[in-house]
This record gives structure tokens, C-alpha cells and sequence, in this order.
């Protein structure tokens, strides 16, 4: 699946906002930085790593996680619908062949046949 494209202005639809500033603005803890009327606000987290680094990630809009993980279930039920031959078919009534590929159809995942938490 493709990223959408930016805007001219560079703001991804994606990120958490957008929020601008209304008013030139000391920013607090800075040392007297100023946030200059219209600047765009990012949200920011920050994760802690090993060996004192810190990793800085922009936060999500809710709904872009929800929409690219509808995304990628219907990307896996439609491959699963082919492998399975669900469409072609000539029989009325169809079903997948266990209950793995029953649970990536519904899920876009196959976590059910695993144990514990493991990186892809």
C-alpha cells in the first residue's frame, strides 16, 4: 500500500493536528524561544531506548490507525478470497479450510496460532 501524497505545505493528513500558533508565544522551558504566529504545532512522544537515547515519533490521528488497519485486513481477506478460491467456486456455500485462515480473514492477522508477543 502507498503512503497518500503530502499537501504543497507539507502537512500530512496522518499526523495528529493540524494546530497553529495564534499568537507569537514564549515557549515554556526553552529559554525563551518564541513560537511565531501561524508556526504549526507537532505532536511529539518520546520512547525511551537502551544506552540513554531517546526516540522521537510523531503522534497518529486515531482515525489514520484505524483506516490503515481496515486497509490491510481487506488487502489479506481479498488475498485469502483468491488462495481459497472462495469466488470462483460453483458450490453455494463456501468456507476457508481452518480455523488460521478463518482468523485472517477476520483479522488481517494470524496471531491466533502464535504464543506470546513476537516482532515481524
Amino acid at each position: 500500500m502507498k503512503n497518500p501524497p503530502e499537501n504543497p505545505q507539507g502537512y500530512d493528513w496522518r499526523l495528529r493536528g493540524p494546530i497553529y500558533v495564534a499568537e507569537d508565544q514564549v515557549i515554556a522551558g526553552t529559554g525563551g524561544q518564541v513560537a511565531r504566529k501561524g508556526a504549526r504545532i507537532i505532536f511529539l512522544s518520546q520512547i525511551k531506548l537502551a544506552k540513554h537515547k531517546v526516540l522521537t515519533i510523531p503522534v497518529p490521528n486515531a482515525s489514520a490507525l484505524l483506516l490503515g488497519a481496515a486497509a490491510k485486513a481487506y488487502c489479506a481477506a481479498e488475498s485469502l478470497r483468491a488462495d481459497n478460491s472462495i469466488d470462483g467456486s460453483l458450490r453455494k456455500e463456501v468456507s476457508f479450510h481452518n480455523d488460521l485462515k478463518r482468523f485472517r480473514l477476520l483479522t488481517g492477522d494470524d496471531s491466533i496460532n502464535r504464543i506470546g508477543f513476537h516482532c515481524h
